[in-house]
């Protein structure tokens, strides 16, 4: 039995087909809503930045961006590890 047990074809505004696949009667979802926790901290110090209110107008500018950045420094230290583990295990 294969894990595709439905497949829907749908046309979309641009005239191209879009396929919802159904794995086991169940509609796959990835579909994300709202905004990070990251991103709401980000904007509240941003507007406390931009505002001039509490301990956060005295902070860097490096501080502000920091819950976006904290992320993506950290999947970049994962791709960092995972392409110098694959250039160790294709080497020996």
């Amino acid at each position: 039995m294969n894990i595709f047990t439905k497949i829907k074809v749908i046309g979309n505004k641009f005239g191209f087909l879009e396929l919802i696949c159904y794995i086991n009667g169940m509609e796959k979802n990835n579909k994300s809503t709202g905004l990070g926790f990251g991103t709401i901290l980000f904007l509240i110090f941003l507007t406390l930045k931009l505002a001039g209110l509490g301990m956060v107008a005295t902070w860097s500018w490096w501080w502000v961006f920091s819950p976006i950045l904290i992320p993506l420094a950290a999947i970049l230290i994962i791709l960092l590890i995972v392409g110098i583990a694959t250039y160790i295990n294709d080497k020996y």
